[in-house]
């Protein structure tokens, strides 16, 4: 017999890399034209896993949200972490944190519970 209320713990799994680019790339982006959609392609990813958490959070569902970092983006935490209060901002009508923000390694991760 399952409870009501929160069921299970779901995995929102994304990385850094995509606000962390390299400026060679942003360079050729605007030599092409294309800068703005480019970047509208990489956070496209953000809305997408902000849309998944939701939906989740909407079925009474509790949701981890983890974000890792590879290599020289560890010299960037803040960024990570401006990323994360970002994403808590938007969720926030859904649901409330339960778990701040903490970096274990290279993984920092949250976790949000339904309202």
């Amino acid at each position: 017999m399952v409870k009501s209320g929160v069921r299970t713990l779901y995995n929102i799994l994304f990385t850094i890399g995509f606000v962390l680019s390299s400026p060679y790339y942003f360079a050729r982006m605007r030599r092409r034209g294309n800068w703005q959609q480019g970047f509208a392609e990489r956070f496209g990813r953000y809305n997408t896993k902000l849309k998944q958490a939701i939906t989740f959070l909407e079925k009474r569902d509790k949701v981890k949200v983890n974000l890792f970092f590879r290599g020289r983006q560890m010299e960037h935490l803040d960024l990570g972490r401006k990323i994360l209060d970002r994403f808590i901002n938007e969720a926030q009508n859904h649901g409330q944190v339960e778990k701040e923000p903490s970096l274990d390694g290279r993984v920092m991760s949250f976790v949000i519970a339904p309202k």
